[in-house]
């Protein structure tokens, strides 16, 4: 097991005095920006004039300035342009690269732009990447709560031979040490983080909508099938992550865990393993970045068509009725979305 760093392995002190720039305010951004001015430290936002994240950075009572104003201006700068679109290698390299200077740390969440080679940084540079395992919604959260998200921390570039300890630093200033950082490195990150969001996460939608739909086309009332097949998904995974794979089924009656554990190995079988492993493959050999890459570059016509298409398909519209009734909204909370 790799050590698992906490509150006292990281000194934030390290950051004092230091002028933190959080170059993007999305939902991430936002979250790591809160939160390391909690903790005393001086924060400043760079984003694009006009902008809606321009205007919460404001509400927020942080000084707001261009990519090009804060360049050479900081001393880190925490890179939270949504890697969508691939804005946040684009706004490094064009706005922030030639104004670094010696000392300098470039902060990432994602190692994604590192290990592509998207990003480059200069010599003279630390460049490390303090990836949250959960959204900014939750960074958030956890962090007024007194509690955090866990991190990993890896160095890409040891420019000054204290990489590693600034970048525990900044996992601290977050909140990731509340609950421990471990070390991985740049190809570990990127291929672990973009194969559960493919695999767990693309899996997760098409696996709720297709059992919505096959309720539906067989009669049932699609609210009902929403209930079960989609909404209750959220208590499910509520136990996981409280309790575990086996502790969310030694909670719920023994009837839905004996269909659970005897009909789901059969519908996702070892074959599936396979198209994973695939999937992985996809990631390591740069055939998803450049598919990635050049949807971006055409506009986002592939990206928008499937989102389009889940947004108006049947499950997620009954979806919208059914949490309208209930009084949800998303009004104010911290899932800005990623525009």
């Amino acid at each position: 097991m790799k050590k698992t760093y906490t509150e006292t392995d990281a000194d934030l002190g390290l950051l004092a005095g230091k002028t933190i720039a959080a170059v993007g305010f999305g939902t991430q951004g936002m979250a790591q920006a809160l939160n390391l001015r909690d903790q005393g430290l001086h924060v400043v936002v760079a984003e694009v004039p006009g902008s809606d994240a321009w205007a919460r950075a404001a509400a927020e009572e942080f000084e707001v300035m261009t990519i090009e104003q804060v360049a050479g201006r900081a001393d880190v700068y925490n890179l939270q342009i949504p890697d969508m679109a691939f804005r946040l290698a684009d706004a490094y390299n064009q706005k922030i690269k030639a104004k670094n200077k010696a000392g300098d740390v470039i902060c990432l969440s994602s190692a994604f732009d590192f290990y592509y080679g998207h990003i480059v940084p200069p010599a003279g540079v630390d460049a490390v990447v303090c990836a949250p395992k959960g959204p900014g919604s939750a960074v958030r959260s956890e962090f007024q709560r007194g509690s955090g998200v866990p991190g990993l921390l890896a160095v890409h570039q040891d420019a000054s031979g204290h990489a590693h300890a600034m970048g525990l630093a900044i996992c601290k200033g977050v909140g990731f040490t509340r609950l421990g950082v471990q070390d991985t490195s740049v190809e570990e990150e990127t291929l672990t983080d973009l194969l559960g969001e493919h695999c767990a996460w693309g899996c997760i939608v098409a696996l709720l909508r297709a059992c919505f739909d096959v309720l539906v086309e067989a009669g049932y009332n699609p609210e009902t099938a929403f209930y079960e097949a989609i909404n209750e998904s959220k208590l499910t995974t509520d136990l996981i992550y409280r309790y575990g794979l086996a502790g969310m089924l030694e909670r719920i009656s023994n009837t839905a865990a004996y269909g659970a554990m005897t009909i789901g190995p059969q519908i996702i079988d070892e074959s599936v393993k396979d198209r994973i492993r695939w999937a992985l493959e996809n990631i390591r050999n740069g055939e998803f970045s450049r598919d990635w890459e050049a949807d971006y570059k055409a506009g986002y016509p592939k990206f928008n068509g499937l989102l389009k298409e889940i947004r108006e398909s049947q499950a997620d519209r009954v979806g919208e009725v059914i949490r309208r009734k209930r009084g949800d909204s998303t009004a104010g909370d911290l899932t800005a979305k990623n525009v």
